[in-house]
């Protein structure tokens, strides 16, 4: 009895909770990108006049409804605070029946469970998906994240006119990891990393020695939150000019070249020298950070000196710096382009360094800047060119005139094989167009057309589709590096979608399973099969032909632990899919039986045993404890003529 506690404590403790996945739809997209969550009625039965209405997760969130022509989007209340303004539904698509909605931009926050159902449709049909937001490494300082590292610090310990050496501290929860690159996003070999602890905070620091003139970045990444930052240093080698120099062979082959023209022209000709300045390039790509290099090359203090930058030759003014006084702390005269944009590296200002950086680079950005110091004498002036490489996205917002907007979708055709799908849309300057499946890659159109109204170009494209997915029309104006697109879900009746798998009852001895397939045409076959591919005995089957497709329901009792498929298989077509679950049972399988009857009849045998053992035990010891008192009454007795022999001892 004293084993059944801890038998039962065993079970208990080992018992798992019941899993299920969910139909087997999954959407799978990056932070940022829109995402489209299919819902479709296999009838295409006109839903304009319907409801349905899409929630979220076992909390239930009120993600989108709508209700004959009412939705959240004009007048229905009680949407969720996450989704208000980022979800819409396809209007035109209604009338044949579907129900999908498109997150803009979306969030980690969205990833999860979503259900899509009509609950005034008999029998009532709930569709889910299940949506996958996979994060982008990036900067998330604003977005308040607990732990995150925020900008790392760079200090330059020590340095010598031929190298000089860095130190990177960076802190977070989780610990970021720490690396050096160069500015050409090179990573670069540095000391071992050292963790420290202060005030309740974990520190790394990194320290690396660098030998040549170049925009040095310390980058802090935390994956777990997929956190990522950076800070930029500039380092000048006294070695070598702040900009384009000559090397020692050039001014040699200088030297020989100038001599040869003296011989050249001793008739007469003077030489003329022009001693210009070439100016330095950044490139950066949109989007960025730049830093713009600065620095006096004998390294004289310029805390208390006076610097200024300008840019074009409107002379815009970017950054001013007097004796600790600057357009981040005093009311000097920045251009409103700037503002809040630009900063100085103040520790290395004793180093003669008057670099600055500027933050989220735009195209606007791009331009000549110039650094003065205006005291000194001579007047010093340092040109740097900035040059910020254009991104391809959706500029909407930016108010570019000419910016296409997002493209117009139409179904032309319908059956249940194929779809007929145009895209039309516009802009100037002129624009590409192309269709796009969820994979990403680019269909070969049927028919393109192009036309000018007014001063935009107008693109038609037609393709035709014959298989279930997301499809992209994706207009491009490369010249203004704009792209936007416009998504349609496809669902052809012909193929069979991905089965929808369930859980209808449980018990602790059994699981009733349930698989759905609508809308195949073929008509398919449909099997449940167990992880060792062997098929399992149908409890129920029901077929409805709706026209040439059919809607299958077969469900199966199974018994035990493990993992369970639905496969459905169109010969006809050479298309097979199928959706799995994995089903817990609660009570013992016949493998922990078998395994507790063992432990049982070992437990048994080591009880029994134990009880002989002790038995012999005991009469061994009454026999000794005999032998010793016949052995002590005999010593007691008398000498006698008559030796005792051995046996009788």
């Amino acid at each position: 009895m004293e084993l059944l506690p801890l038998v039962c404590l065993c079970l208990l403790s080992c018992s798992g909770e019941t899993s299920a996945a969910g139909d087997g739809v999954k959407v799978v997209v990056k932070e940022d990108d829109d995402a489209v969550l299919p819902c479709s009625l296999s009838t295409k039965e006109d839903i304009t006049g319907k409801l349905f209405d899409w929630k979220k997760d076992e909390s239930r969130k009120e993600v989108f409804m709508y209700d004959s022509g009412i939705h959240h989007n004009n007048g229905i209340t009680g949407q969720d605070q996450q989704f208000i303004g980022q979800v819409s539904h396809f209007q035109d698509q209604l009338k044949n029946g579907n129900a999908s909605i498109k997150i803009k931009n979306t969030k980690m926050a969205d990833s999860g469970n979503y259900s899509c159902f009509f609950p005034r449709l008999q029998p009532r049909q709930t569709f889910n998906i299940e949506l996958v937001v996979g994060q982008v490494l990036r900067d998330r300082t604003g977005e308040n994240i607990p732990g995150a590292a925020p900008e790392p610090n760079i200090k330059i310990l020590d340095e010598t006119k031929d190298w000089s050496l860095l130190q990177c501290e960076a802190h977070g929860d989780p610990l970021p990891t720490v690396e050096w690159k160069d500015s050409n996003n090179n990573t670069l070999n540095a000391d071992t990393p050292h963790v420290s602890e202060r005030g309740g905070r974990s520190y790394i620091t990194v320290n690396i020695t660098v030998t040549k003139t170049d925009n040095y970045r310390c980058v802090a990444t935390q994956e777990k939150i997929s956190h990522r930052i950076a800070t930029v240093t500039y380092v000048l080698m006294n070695g070598a000019a702040p900009e384009p120099g000559l090397s020692a062979g050039v001014i040699v082959g200088f030297v020989v070249l100038s001599l040869l023209l003296v011989a050249a022209v001793v008739g007469g000709v003077g030489l003329c020298i022009n001693n210009r300045k070439k100016s330095v390039k950044i490139l950066v790509k949109e989007g960025s950070d730049a830093v713009l290099p600065c620095s006096l090359s004998n390294k004289e203090d310029i805390t208390g000196k006076t610097f200024d930058w300008r840019k074009d030759e409107r002379r815009q003014e970017v950054f001013f710096y007097k004796s600790g006084l600057h357009s981040d702390n005093s009311n000097i005269g920045q251009d409103q382009q700037f503002k809040g944009r630009v900063s100085h590296f103040q520790d290395q200002l004793k180093n003669g360094n008057a670099s600055i950086k500027i933050i989220k680079t735009k195209m606007a950005d791009s331009g000549n800047y110039s650094c003065i110091f205006p005291h000194p004498e001579p007047r010093q002036t340092f040109n740097i060119e900035l040059v910020v490489g254009q991104v391809l996205r959706d500029r909407t917002g930016e108010n570019i005139p000419g910016a296409a907007p997002e493209p117009n979708i139409k179904t032309l055709a319908d059956t249940k094989d194929s779809r007929l799908l145009q895209c039309e849309a516009h802009g100037d300057p002129p624009l590409t167009v192309e269709w796009k499946d969820s994979d990403n890659n680019t269909l070969d159109a049927e028919e393109r057309k192009e036309s000018k109204q007014g001063r935009y170009s107008y693109i038609t494209v037609k393709i035709t589709v014959t298989k279930t997915d997301n499809y992209s029309c994706v207009a491009t104006q490369k010249e203004i590096s704009h792209q936007i697109a416009a998504v349609i879900p496809v669902h052809i009746q012909g193929a069979a979608s991905k089965p929808s798998v369930t859980i209808l009852d449980q018990t602790k001895d059994w699981s009733l399973l349930q698989c759905e397939v609508l809308g195949a045409s073929p008509n398919p076959k449909v099997e449940w099969r167990d992880s060792s591919g062997n098929i399992l005995p149908v409890k129920d089957l029901k077929v409805t032909a709706r026209g040439d497709s059919y809607d299958i329901v077969l469900n199966v009792t199974v018994t035990k632990t493990d993992r369970y498929r639905c496969v459905v298989t169109q010969q006809e077509i050479n298309r097979q899919t199928d959706a799995e679950i994995y089903v817990h049972m609660n009570g013992l399988s016949a493998g922990a039986i078998a395994g507790f009857v063992v432990l049982s009849l070992l437990l048994v045998a080591a009880v029994v045993g134990g009880v002989v053992s002790g038995l012999c035990i005991n009469h061994f010891r009454k026999e000794n404890q005999k032998k010793n008192e016949e052995i002590r009454h005999l010593r007691s007795q008398p000498s006698s003529a008559t030796p005792l022999t051995t046996g009788s001892i």
